[in-house]
């Protein structure tokens, strides 16, 4: 697929991005190369006209967006910004200029080496891992999906056409409710796709085993379309054993498990990910596909659309990244209307220079298999060092994407480094915070710069915000680090807590090369440790919750309701006697739930100005712990009371 200069009707700006040229176009809409401010390339997928008028695909299209965007891992092309309430909708994710796996092996090289099938198994189930860790199901896994670079594959399409594909376009409703409905490219489906049965994160391991068995040997391991159609290649998936003559014989078991009709029987992707690892380093491909990336990249640094043909020429930068979009082709147009509603800002602006760029290496007929690997291996480093100087334009490892030139941007902040996104919990000791206070640091992705803190007291909640102004990569060590400015105040609850809120000094967070789950915060001279906090189920505490009847004496709680199955949905009535009639009402919700539930400082949810001159405006933040499946302990963080709840 080549790269279009944008047609006359094409916006030239989407959002804070200029759009240089056409990807592509596929089920779902246009797919443009855009470049930031800063200079940073993405590729922008624009919804089609006619699906932004369905509510129901813009509501799901903003889910599938929003999970996307908590996709981490390293093997992923990241989505970094989006706007699902445009008038036309649209999405930008990470730019990969390099080929398709299924460009490499049936327009270029070939069948791939045991080296580079092992490693591309390796990698590709732990971007799966890393999607399904999101609360996603891939359910498109197949070489056109997955992107060749100079450090490793790199899959696309997670989860954001699944809105389209779930669509029924003729009643604007969804369609993957209906029996037999089915969605995927059939020669790399799993079983139960081709049956149009209920998925689960193993329909991505089937699919995995396919590419993989593609990649080793050429041919699809159900064999292809033409023979039978469609039809008899859904039913060879479903009823057949792969072709798996050619695959390595070291591979060869766990990609026949990968290939289990039964779900169950299939290992996980990170099983996949730790039989498949390699120990030993060097170039992941061969020296020839390292040739052509390097002269991809030569070609992309010398594309200029100021100078590039008419309206409607092809320049020769070759691009997989339309793939990103819905599989079907369209010859649709561009939707009407975007350039009208998509305005650019009142001057161009102005784009940071580029280095100059290496001519491309001259023509040359293709050397045959096993000759010339030498020259096409020296080829091939300079491919890396191209990618180094296009400045991010071949995927790089996201830490020094992110990070890269002094890890400084404009305004004084740096993008976040994905490795640090998420929530993370702890237990403060800082001087600055009372000893037994719990922090809660929110870390979010994309174009997102500021951090909240929330620290938890005994009679206070307090929010601030942090500027992430630098990010660092230390490659001896392995660790990573993200520096935060000053914390400036947001809320505190109640209000009147605010002035006594502590904002934490400038602070540095650590990152080991080993530590997926922990975080080490320096702050105000002390070392705080963070866990990166999953949202739990809070089935077992649904809802209401009253002190046990045989109590000699009991306390103030006459009762607690919980509703809501998550901490972000969760609600949190408490009911206060404080020796009163009528009772104190208060609100409140889930702070956190590592090791039972934390809930916010309840605050008066006042009716009657007699009750709001009797009751508390607030009381102190409740510990509730699941002792068995019908009674619940609760503490006051200032232990003034304490007790057993049972369910009625």
């Amino acid at each position: 697929m080549t790269m279009q200069v944008l047609a006359p009707e094409d916006p030239r700006y989407l959002g804070p991005y200029r759009l240089l040229g056409r990807l592509g176009e596929g089920g779902m809409g246009l797919v443009y190369l855009g470049r930031s401010e800063g200079g940073r390339t993405v590729a922008l997928k624009v919804v089609r006209a006619e699906f932004a008028q369905l509510a129901e695909f813009r509501r799901r299209f903003a889910r599938e967006v929003a999970a996307a965007r908590r996709v981490g891992g390293q093997w992923t092309a990241d989505v970094l910004d989006a706007d699902t309430e445009a008038a036309v909708p649209w999405v930008a994710t990470r730019y990969i200029p390099g080929p398709s796996l299924y460009e490499v092996v049936a327009e270029g090289y070939g069948a791939l080496p045991e080296r580079s099938v092992r490693v591309l198994a390796d990698r590709l189930a732990l971007a799966l891992a890393a999607v399904h860790d999101a609360g996603l199901i891939h359910r498109d896994l197949k070489p056109s999906n997955v992107l060749v670079t100079v450090d490793g594959p790199r899959v696309i399409d997670f989860g954001i056409a699944r809105a389209l594909d779930a669509l029924d376009t003729a009643t604007g409703e969804l369609a993957y409710t209906r029996t037999g409905m089915v969605i995927g490219s059939p020669g790399f489906m799993s079983p139960e796709q081709a049956r149009g049965r209920e998925l689960t994160v193993a329909s991505d391991v089937f699919c995995l085993g396919s590419v993989l068995a593609y990649a080793a040997t050429g041919r699809q391991p159900f064999g292809a379309t033409g023979n039978g159609g469609v039809h008899a290649q859904l039913f060879r998936v479903a009823e057949d054993e792969p072709d798996l003559d050619g695959v390595p014989e070291s591979l060869l078991p766990l990609v026949r498990e990968c290939l289990h009709k039964d779900p169950a029987l299939r290992p996980t992707p990170r099983a996949v990910a730790e039989r498949a690892a390699l120990v030993e380093t060097g170039p992941w491909l061969p020296g020839e596909v390292l040739e052509q990336l390097g002269r991809r990249a030569a070609e992309l640094l010398d594309y200029d659309p100021a100078s590039a043909p008419g309206h409607g020429a092809t320049p020769t930068v070759r691009s997989a990244q339309a793939a990103q979009s819905a599989p079907a082709a369209s010859a649709t147009p561009a939707a009407p209307g975007i350039a009208a509603r998509q305005a650019p800002p009142p001057a161009a602006p102005t784009m940071p220079a580029r280095p100059p760029a290496a001519p491309p290496p001259p023509a040359a007929p293709a050397p045959a298999r096993g000759a010339k690997r030498s020259r096409a291996l020296a080829v091939g480093a300079a491919a890396v060092a191209l990618a180094v100087a296009g400045a991010g334009l071949l995927a790089l490892k996201p830490w020094e994407e992110d990070a890269g030139s002094g890890g400084r941007g404009g305004g004084g902040s740096v993008a976040v480094p994905k490795q640090f996104v998420g929530e993370w919990e702890g237990k403060l000791t800082t001087k600055g915070a009372a000893a037994g206070e719990y922090a809660r640091l929110r870390i979010s992705g994309g174009g997102e710069r500021a951090v909240e803190v929330s620290v938890l007291g005994r009679a206070s909640l307090c929010v601030t915000t942090s500027a992430a102004e630098e990010a660092a990569y230390d490659q001896d060590s392995g660790e990573r680090t993200l520096t935060l400015g000053q914390a400036g105040s947001k809320s505190a609850t109640p209000r009147t807590a605010s002035a006594d809120c502590w904002k934490p000094a400038r602070s540095e967070l650590g990152f080991g090369p080993a530590s997926n789950d922990r975080l080490t915060w320096l702050v105000d001279g002390q070392e705080v440790q963070l866990t990166k906090r999953e949202s739990p189920s809070l089935d077992k505490y649904q809802g209401v919750w009253f002190p046990e009847t045989d109590e000699a004496e009991p306390g103030p709680l006459e009762q607690v309701g919980i509703a809501g199955t998550t901490v972000e949905q969760s609600t949190v009535r408490v009911v206060d006697g404080m020796g009163s009639d009528p009772s104190c009402h208060y609100r409140a919700k889930v702070f956190s739930a590592p090791d039972g539930l934390l809930t916010t400082p309840p605050e008066l949810d006042a009716v009657t100005a007699d009750m709001e001159s009797r009751c508390p405006r607030s009381r102190s933040p409740l510990r509730l712990t699941l002792v068995d499946d019908g009674t619940v302990e609760y503490r006051s963080l200032d232990s003034a009371a304490s007790g057993l709840l049972t369910s009625v």
